[in-house]
């Protein structure tokens, strides 16, 4: 088999030749990536994976990623994911792209053990350097800088504190690095008692910041190595009763959606997680095709809102403060990069135009917001086109500012009412952005509610079904390992060979998995047919565990971008899932107990050596049919029966015969007599029979003398050194004349009435 790669616009894929006797068959196959990513929910990593995907749908290539959170981590069971980082197999995966700084918290035995079992694979590593691989990275020193400077020239700040996170952490060291220089720079002296160290958790933050504050109560900043670390800050300094910004600034890092929603608006350093996303992808396509693409760094950059004590843009521009340098800008370079589609930004510039060319006339200010209000309907980046609008309105009335014959009371009254109307537009997207989230968790709300009543597979299926369009998740795939396996922090992790698809919902349809191949090896994450059927691979691997078992995985497409979705789906399957196999499981055990209670039972009730009922079993049943023909006044006849001369067989022949003699007995007895009545062994050679229904001793001569026809048969024929001999005793039961008369009384009338006819 020969390989080689093709390129074409902007689809990479690998065809394979297979050579036959006769000809030569091209089969295409996309290029599949992994992704080792610690989690989708929350931090810098959901400013990536969402442009990954885009990015591989772009270039048509695959995309898997393995959510395996960070391993020997015990909080919020972290190392319970790791099993997702050991599924990477060469038969699915071309290359792979690691987010290594998160990963870089485990110990370093299980970063290294992670990285030797995907050696064999071209790698791309993200934020954090493992040699020798290729690494995309971000400059942590600029937005730092940056932002530690601006809270000092701008805002006079001169008591900056920093919670810096976990320490070795690589990100969070290259970030308190570029703080202390920044201090240095601008001339202030580093104190180690403004410094926290804490798990990246909001908790911990609060924890951290108030015994800081306790300790240096004149702090009058806080720069946070990320935004988490940040919200959990501003919450503890508001209720210890600081203000945010007038008594102390706080900044964030990695501008994460979160931060323009909490109060005050969170001043933050941006990294452009887009950059990171598609140079992983396009840079390990190059690395598969045997080129060794260029590492070059992108720059973050401090964004300034509220809680640093900045007005937001807006209002920045409502109220006429430009930055400095906004004449040296030209209206040329701002719109060339101007966010949003082609055609908005043509419209804009046109919309422009109208305003150099007539810069009095209103109508050329409002067909700049029609314009916008017509993109911002669908679009996904509205904050973002609305913020470089109001900048861009800035540098053109700068532009205006340079221009003759032009009534400026006109100009600036247009802008005015243009900003405003921008204003509003901004409001409407965010409280569309609020709907959209409320929606969303109304809908993840419904979803699990529906999945959680699930009382069996059946249910489950149906549930999941409903619920995963609304989400937005158009695939969903569900296996189980062949045997559910425990894992515990630092042990040995032993994942099962084989799995089963149990669950394949594909547009909100269950796809029939029972007439195809269930069986698949683990580490071929679903069978071959699945890949077979599916167009496009654009999906994520989590676990399925509760506690420390783990019992299968599930693989969820990338249709949708709301992060929380995700986990939180992993999270109902897992416990519905594992309480329905609890329950099969118990149910099992009942039905296996009823079984075995069911035996025992009948185990007490039944002669061992005849099979028939023992004494107990026999007077049990009896005391039931008694009532029974007390009810519906029916009659019948209990009979006791002898076996003559056992002792003699036994002292003759030993007790072994002796037992043959009376399992002959038994036999004869049910030969004998209807299939409905009852027959016991009383003990040693008695016998009793309880015909049922029986209203006359005429029947049941007619049944005796069937018995004694059997048994003169069996005495001509049998070759056993014994014969059979009976001696049988009678009492009727009749309802009109006996009805005071009970079973033991009825027995012991039969016992009696066998004793007269033995000594006959």
């Amino acid at each position: 088999m020969v390989a080689f790669a093709y390129t074409y616009q902007h689809y990479f894929c690998i065809y394979y030749t297979v050579k036959h006797e006769t000809d030569q068959v091209f089969i295409l196959k996309r290029l599949t990536l992994g992704v080792l990513i610690n989690q989708l929910q929350g931090g810098y990593v959901r400013l990536i994976w969402p442009k990954m995907v885009e990015t591989a749908e772009e270039l048509n290539v695959d995309l898997i990623l393995f959510a395996g959170h960070i391993p020997d981590m015990s909080w919020d069971n972290n190392y319970q994911h790791e099993p997702m980082y050991h599924l990477l197999n060469k038969n699915r995966i071309d290359g792979v792209i690691v987010f290594s700084a998160p990963l870089s918290l485990a110990t370093p035995e299980k970063f290294k053990d992670i990285f030797n079992k995907i050696e064999a694979f071209p790698i791309v590593c993200i934020s954090h350097r493992v040699e020798p691989h290729h690494l995309v990275d971000l400059s942590n020193d600029l937005g730092v800088i940056e932002a530690i400077e601006h809270l000092v020239q701008v805002h006079n700040r001169k008591r900056i504190a920093i919670v810096k996170g976990t320490k070795g952490f690589i990100d969070s060291e290259e970030r308190f690095e570029a703080y202390k220089y920044a201090l240095e720079k601008n001339n202030i002296e580093f104190d180690p008692k403004l410094v926290a160290h804490t798990q990246y958790t909001q908790s911990s933050a609060e924890i951290a910041v108030e015994e800081m504050l306790s300790q240096v109560p004149d702090i009058d900043a806080i720069f946070c190595v990320n935004d988490d670390l940040a919200m959990g800050v501003m919450r503890r300094v508001k209720k210890l009763g600081f203000s945010i910004p007038h008594q102390i600034s706080i900044v964030g890092h990695d501008d994460i959606t979160e931060c323009k929603f909490v109060s005050p608006p969170l001043a933050t350093i941006s990294q452009p997680g887009d950059v990171l996303a598609e140079k992983s992808i396009t840079d390990l396509i190059e690395i598969i095709k045997g080129h060794t693409p260029e590492e070059t760094k992108g720059a973050t950059k401090f964004i300034a809102r509220e809680s640093c004590g900045c007005h937001s843009s807006v209002v920045r521009n409502m109220l006429g403060i430009d930055d400095s340098n906004l004449k040296a800008i030209s209206l040329t370079e701002i719109l060339r990069d101007f966010p949003g589609s082609q055609e908005f930004s043509d419209k804009i510039k046109k919309g422009f135009d109208l305003i150099l060319n007539n810069p009095s006339e209103q109508s050329s200010y409002f067909n700049i917001y029609y314009v916008l209000q017509e993109e911002i309907k669908d679009s996904t980046n509205a904050d973002s086109l609305i913020k470089k609008l109001h900048f861009s309105l800035t540098i053109l009335k700068e532009n205006l500012k340079n221009s003759d014959h032009i009534e400026i009371a006109k100009v600036e009254h247009n802008f005015t009412m243009l900003r405003v109307l921008l204003s509003e537009a901004k409001q409407i997207t965010s409280n569309l952005n609020s709907f959209e989230m409320a929606k969303s968790f109304h809908f993840m709300g419904a979803a699990t509610t529906d999945i959680s009543n699930s009382q069996d597979m059946m249910e489950f299926y149906e549930a999941v079904k409903r619920r995963t369009k609304e989400l937005s998740i158009s695939r969903c795939w569900l296996s189980f390992y062949e045997e559910p396996f425990t894992f515990d922090i630092g042990g040995t992790l032993s994942i099962p060979e084989y799995s089963n698809l149990m669950v394949y919902v594909r547009d909100e349809e269950l796809v029939d998995i029972y007439s195809k191949e269930k069986l698949f090896k683990t580490k071929d994450l679903l069978p071959d047919w699945v890949f077979e059927n599916e167009a496009t691979m654009k999906v994520v691997v989590m676990p399925l565990f509760f506690g420390k078992t783990h019992f299968g995985s599930v693989v969820l497409s990338l249709s949708t971008f709301d992060d929380i979705v995700y986990e939180s789906l992993r999270e109902v399957f897992s416990s519905v899932l594992w309480r329905i196999r609890l329950t099969a499981e118990l149910e099992e055990s009942k039905l296996k107990l009823e079984a075995t209670n069911a035996k025992l039972e009948e185990l007490s009730i039944i002669d061992d050596l005849t099979g028939l009922l023992n004494r107990r079993g026999f007077l049990t049943a009896a005391e039931q049919y008694y009532k029974d023909c007390l009810r519906s006044r029916n009659s019948f006849v209990l009979a006791y029966a002898d076996l003559n001369g056992l002792k003699g067989i036994n002292d003759t022949f030993g007790h072994n015969v002796g037992d043959e003699a009376i399992c002959a007995t038994a036999k004869l007895l049910k030969q004998s007599f209807r299939e409905v009545d009852l027959f016991s062994r009383q003990g040693g050679d008695e016998f009793t029979i309880l015909l049922k229904n029986m209203k006359s001793e005429v029947e049941f001569q007619f049944s005796l003398s069937r018995l004694n026809e059997n048994i003169n048969n069996y005495n001509k024929t049998s070759e056993k050194p014994f014969s059979i001999s009976l001696s049988i005793g009678w009492a009727r039961f009749d309802p009109e004349n006996s009805s005071d008369v009970n079973i033991e009384q009825l027995m012991k009338e039969a016992d009696a009435c066998m004793y007269r006819n033995k000594k006959l």
